[in-house]
């Protein structure tokens, strides 16, 4: 086992502490992480028990990479503060915590290093929000395996937390050591001759917490509490027991006292900047100063990025707590003084700002606008919120900063207190003398909340009007054209949101191919028109601005991050729509490729597009993992509002796999979140389908009278796709005049899916398996294996007993079918499918069985006869017989035909 070394003390005296306790913790937290089942390990206990001593003694067993990352009370303001030697390994910086997220995906993707990776947490109770998101996404995610300490109050994060009662972290409580470990220590420490006086005051001193064990010992030795009698080791002093029991920041203080003023000025600089950059600290200390405190345990210093911070937490605590206000901002002064501010890097940006704040000294105007856009980016509104109130009432802050930080305070205010609250900011600057550039931003900044945050049709259209009417009191003629233009596309997108398709369609391909609108709205357009032709059933116009938004992205990789968002969006939908698997994941690979440019959706977006995907494929095990991924992004961050349907592709998927209670778990929860949705009518509409198709397939009451009622609202809305999926739902409910429906409303729509439901409705109506083998093939041929296997399933059912061999073949090219796309959604219950295709068919002998299994190996008679032991003549006369069982004529049809074979 290995020892924690300590400075030697007395002469003759031990060097190392004594190799006992906590080897069976030890052991304990090696097997979890070499676990391939387990994800990592939560050590909780109180401060100084051992907790991070017990990680790293764990780890150094293991053949794995560890990343250290330090949680501190000074970087928990700062969104991603805990993964600076994290976002050090990246080739540029993220601009916000899914871009971060996004960046390490592919970082830890692109490691040739097939070590694993375990990220080492100390003190997870002080991890902000956005790093506690990353991490977590990061271990849902299979890239690293976490390391977390913490304590039992205040608790670690919850994101942490969450992923322990999700199953994905195991906790190890640790406990105070005993009493007789903590004597043996002691004695160990003397070299075993110590008085029981001694001995038990100690013991009772540190109530089982080594570490306070090791700071009390070296202050008796110190301080001259103890002596040596007679080689045995006592007190000196009979006021010695208050003293011991006076507490552990106390005794870290009074050591801290006895160091040279040099060394402890610089574990002052480290205490408050930390985690500080080596190259940045080594500008204000003197390197030898850093290597002496290194040597005596006091800092540590992390590689590959050099990162020095206090070594013990108690420490730390202890320094920050005694640097007086003066001491604090003379560091800060010579932070200033070093560091050029025109050029910081994210890391040290939001630092400084945080010292500023901290020494109530005055943050530059940029450096406050850039803090709070990058805190509003990691869903931090409340840091946004304390750096804007810091600058915003400055007689130095020009009067556009002012207006920019207004902007900024209107979507931290959203975060913090609510839309209404936001609306209200931006309500007062719409008051206030603005030139005609910020009036349009402002007015379209409004318009835009209320629709995406409160889903308020009338009011948003009623602000869009109000913005308009004071375009008459500008002169300038070029800029109020563009103003309307801008209003113009804003009433096309409510009405889109409103569900008025038929409406807004023809305003928005006018705007769409009008050469004068600026690029930026131009993908906002052809964001809301690709939603109008997928409601409508108009895919292949809208693969068309799809690829065209595709191939915009390549040419224009540095747009703003809500436009890339947009316009990704906008491509995987219409992907996903047209059952085109593969473009929708390339996509999906590209964020990841260009992360930190390229983001998809905020929150738990870019997760539950990859659950739709392998929830179409029918893999529903990873559809799965990337919906609780999704949840639990969600749960961060969710500007897009995308709980409802997470919750109800939660419940389709348990239903598939047979959990009834988790989907109706989730089916209630997508019920009530839905209820409280501001999205528009495709969205809602889009989940309520999901929620009843669930509730058909349980077979709960009035289920499929809702449904029936479902698909005619979506006939008079003209949302087609989703009226014909609704159909087909019926359709395999056995409602014949859905099918009818579903026929004629097919012709209508574009693209694969209405070809296949077209042939579905065809061949069930008309108990036609040829047709129903046509449309499994041609959902097979778009991946959608679930699909296909449901319609094949359908085709098996609607054969009679096959006669003809015709019918033979056709069986059993059904039957290959259906078990080709079966394997792929073998997670799929197979109440789903209610299969009985075999009762009619003709039954192979037992040795026919292994003549065909012979026959499919390539055998020849000669060898079936020498391996059977028969003749020749008696193969061939097994053979006469088993072609037309098989609906074969020749040899080469065997392979297929065996794989249509139902397992005995």
């Amino acid at each position: 086992m290995a020892t924690t070394s300590v400075r030697p003390l007395l002469n003759g005296g031990p060097t190392a502490w004594p190799e006992v306790g906590r080897d069976l913790e030890i052991e304990h937290v090696s097997k979890l992480l070499n676990d391939p089942n387990c994800q990592g390990v939560m050590l909780l206990g109180e401060l100084g028990v051992g907790k991070t001593w017990i990680g790293k003694r764990g780890l150094s067993s293991l053949d794995v990479e560890v990343i250290p990352l330090r949680a501190t009370a000074l970087v928990a303001d700062i969104p991603m503060g805990a993964l600076g030697p994290l976002l050090a390994r990246l080739p540029e910086r993220p601009t916000d915590a899914i871009a971060a997220l996004q960046m390490l995906v592919q970082y830890f993707g692109n490691r040739s290093n097939i070590v694993p990776i375990v990220l080492e947490i100390d003190d997870a109770h002080h991890l902000d929000d956005s790093s506690a998101m990353v991490i977590t996404q990061l271990v849902l995610g299979g890239q690293v395996k976490l390391l977390a300490t913490g304590r039992p109050a205040p608790m670690p994060h919850v994101e942490l937390m969450e992923l322990v009662n999700e199953g994905y972290l195991t906790v190890v409580h640790v406990q105070p050591m005993e009493s007789t470990t903590i004597a043996r220590l002691v004695r160990g420490f003397f070299n075993g001759q110590v008085s029981r006086q001694l001995e038990s005051a100690v013991v009772g001193a540190v109530g089982g917490n080594p570490f306070l064990l090791k700071m009390l010992l070296s202050e008796l030795v110190d301080s001259d509490a103890v002596v040596e009698s007679d080689g045995v080791w006592v007190l000196t002093r009979a006021e010695t027991d208050s003293w011991l029991n006076r507490g552990a920041i106390a005794h870290a203080q009074a050591r801290l006292a006895r160091l040279p003023s040099v060394l402890r000025a610089t574990l002052e600089t480290v205490a408050v900047a930390e985690p500080i950059s080596r190259v940045s600290l080594l500008e204000l200390v003197d390197e030898q100063d850093v290597d002496e405190l290194v040597g005596m345990d006091l800092l540590s210093v992390t590689r590959h990025p050099a990162v020095v911070s206090v070594h013990q937490t108690l420490f730390g605590e202890a320094l920050r707590r005694a640097v007086p206000a003066g001491r604090r901002n003379e560091i800060r002064d010579r932070l200033n003084a070093k560091l050029d501010r025109s050029r910081l890097t994210y890391w040290r940006l939001m630092t400084m700002v945080k010292l500023d704040m901290a020494c109530n000294a005055m943050v530059p105007a940029e450096d406050a606008v850039k803090a709070a856009r990058f805190a509003i980016g990691a869903n931090d509104g409340h840091f946004a919120l304390r750096v804007i109130d810091s600058v915003e009432s400055r007689d130095d802050v020009d009067e556009q900063t002012t207006f920019d930080l207004g902007l900024l305070r209107a979507a931290a205010r959203i975060m913090v207190d609510g839309a209404e609250a936001g609306l209200a900011d931006l309500e007062q600057l719409c008051s206030q003398p603005l030139d005609l550039h910020n009036l349009v931003n402002v007015y379209a900044t409004r318009a835009r909340i209320c629709l995406s945050e409160r889903g308020d049709i009338e009011r948003t259209v009623a602000i869009l009007r109000e913005g308009e009417s004071r375009l008459d009191d500008y002169a300038d003629e070029a800029g109020k054209a563009d103003a309307r233009i801008r209003f113009g596309a804003g009433h096309l997108i409510t009405a889109t949101r409103a569900g008025r398709f038929a409406e807004a369609m023809p305003g928005l391909e006018k705007m769409y191919t009008d050469g004068d609108v600026s690029l930026v709205l131009k993908i906002d357009i052809a964001h809301s028109l690709c939603e109008c032709y997928l409601a409508t059933g108009r895919l292949h116009r809208a693969i068309l601005v799809s690829e065209w938004l595709r191939g915009l992205l390549s040419e224009w990789p540095d747009l703003p991050m809500a436009l890339q968002r947009n316009a990704l969006e906008t491509v995987c939908a219409t992907s996903i729509a047209a059952s085109d698997w593969q473009t929708a994941t390339a996509v999906l690979h590209d964020v990841y490729r260009r992360a930190g440019r390229f983001i998809v959706l905020n929150g738990g977006a870019t997760e539950m597009t990859q659950a739709v995907i392998h929830l179409g494929k029918g893999n529903v095990k990873h559809a799965l993992k990337h919906l609780k991924g999704a949840l639990a992004a969600s749960k961060m961050f969710d500007p897009s509002g995308i709980k409802p349907h997470i919750f109800a592709t939660m419940a389709q998927a348990y239903d598939l796999v047979g959990d009834e209670s988790s989907a109706v778990k989730y089916l209630r929860a997508a019920e009530s979140e839905l209820a409280r949705c501001n999205h528009g009518m495709y969205f809602k509409s889009t989940v309520e389908l999901t929620i009843l198709t669930c509730r058909t397939r349980m077979g709960t009451t009035d289920a499929l009278t809702d449904l029936a009622a479902f698909a005619d609202r979506m006939k008079a809305a003209g949302l087609l796709y989703l009226e014909l999926d609704a159909l087909v739902v019926l359709g395999m409910a056995g409602d014949s005049r859905a099918l009818g429906e579903l026929i004629a409303r097919t012709g209508e729509a574009e693209g694969l899916k209405a070809r296949v439901y077209r042939l579905y409705g065809e061949g069930r109506l008309a108990e036609d398996p040829q047709k129903l083998m046509r449309a499994a093939g041609l959902a097979q041929e778009g991946s959608q294996h679930l699909l296909a296997a449901q319609l094949a399933s359908a085709g098996l059912q609607a054969m009679t007993a096959p006669k003809t061999r015709q019918e033979i073949l056709l069986r059993n090219n059904l039957r290959v079918l259906f078990d080709r796309c079966r394997s792929k959604c073998e997670d799929v219950v197979d109440s789903l499918f209610a299969l009985d295709a075999d009762a009619n068919a003709e039954q192979l002998t037992a040795r026919e069985r292994e003549i065909v299994q012979l026959l499919a190996k390539g055998m020849s008679n000669r060898d079936i006869a020498d391996e059977l032991t028969v003749s020749v003549r008696t193969v061939e006369g097994h053979l006469y017989r088993i072609y037309p069982k098989l609906g074969v004529n020749r040899r080469g049809d065997i392979p297929m035909a065996v794989n249509a074979l139902p397992t005995e």
